[in-house]
């Protein structure tokens, strides 16, 4: 399957990759979508956004400081 390039500059046709990495992501990203609606529902929009925006904002620091494992001077940065 391919995909249009989305510059104008460069008309053509992409090969598509899936990688086992972005494959995961897209599924947390659906669960992540579907968990929304059902917090919206119990919580309210204000304090649904703040717990999600919150937790997004730590697993996405875990996730670079303790999976992707940044180079030393990202680490200085970060802290």
């Amino acid at each position: 399957m391919t995909v249009g390039s989305s510059c104008p500059l460069r008309p053509g046709r992409a090969a598509q990759v899936f990688t086992a990495l972005g494959l995961i992501s897209g599924a947390f990203f659906v669960l992540s979508m579907a968990n929304t609606l059902f917090a919206v529902d119990k919580l309210g929009l204000s304090s649904a956004a703040g717990i999600w925006c919150g937790t997004a904002s730590v697993v996405s620091f875990v996730f670079a400081v303790k999976v992707s494992r940044p180079s030393a001077l990202a680490q200085h940065c970060l802290a």
